[in-house]
């Protein structure tokens, strides 16, 4: 991975002396891997997932988040990579990895949030711009999130912007708004609105990172519990910062 991305994190969060010790393990990692892009990092995590998940649908990994960009796979082929990306994932939250995967496929986020709610045992804490349907809007993630409420597992949303992205998650939202374990707030002041960073944590253990909420374009990790309890802290001063909780009925017309 490449360690720059921990700096601008912790420069964005303000818990720059929080990340030190995460940073000089991001840069010895960015050695290991000697990339110094993101297609290149792709390819080599996907090589990695497919040594831990030898005769499941092999090589669509390594290159499949690329292929899937250019339009080139079958929606055969994409199916087939979706199963093999979630055994991957699982994979690496069981046996509680640090390994750093990509999660630049819309259709890879909805897996990894659906992965987050289905795991999860006390909150999954989400900072984006605004709940993307693209994303969000999987029905294996609504019902992972539901099952997560349930479960009395604590789900803590901040956006970016004045609305929820229409689609089932905000039915979602709507149908669950009296369940005190489910909160939606707007962030407070233009810096943390107009932010390019997106981040969301399961229980201060695994995380997910965007560097830019406009592409997605992310990493996560299933076992980073000091990087995770760091976002998680500065998710909180955020959520505190807050000062209108977002009803249903503003989920559409913003606040």
């Amino acid at each position: 991975m490449h360690w720059r991305l921990w700096r601008v994190l912790g420069v964005f969060l303000g818990v720059d002396n929080l990340l030190e010790p995460a940073l000089t393990r991001a840069r010895i990692e960015y050695e290991t891997h000697k990339t110094n892009s993101w297609t290149s990092f792709d390819k080599q995590e996907g090589s990695i997932m497919l040594r831990m998940n030898q005769g499941s649908c092999g090589n669509e990994i390594a290159s499949s988040e690329q292929d899937a960009a250019t339009g080139t796979m079958t929606t055969q082929e994409i199916a087939l990579d979706e199963k093999s990306y979630r055994e991957a994932v699982e994979t690496l939250l069981r046996l509680q990895s640090g390994q750093v995967i990509g999660n630049s496929l819309p259709s890879h986020a909805a897996i990894l949030y659906e992965i987050f709610f289905k795991n999860a045992k006390k909150r999954v804490c989400v900072f984006c711009k605004n709940l993307s349907n693209e994303v969000f809007g999987c029905g294996a993630v609504v019902a992972a999130a539901a099952g997560a409420l349930q479960r009395d597992v604590q789900i803590r949303i901040l956006i970016q912007e004045e609305a929820v992205d229409a689609g089932l998650f905000r039915q979602f939202l709507e149908k669950h708004k009296d369940n005190p374990l489910l909160s939606v707030h707007r962030v407070e002041g233009d810096i943390a609105r107009n932010a390019a960073p997106n981040f969301s944590v399961m229980d201060e253990e695994a995380l997910r990172f965007e560097k830019d909420r406009t592409e997605c374009r992310a990493f996560a990790m299933m076992f980073a519990p000091e990087l995770a309890r760091s976002l998680t802290r500065q998710f909180e001063a955020m959520f505190t910062r807050t000062l209108s909780e977002i009803r249903p009925d503003t989920f559409a017309a913003g606040m």
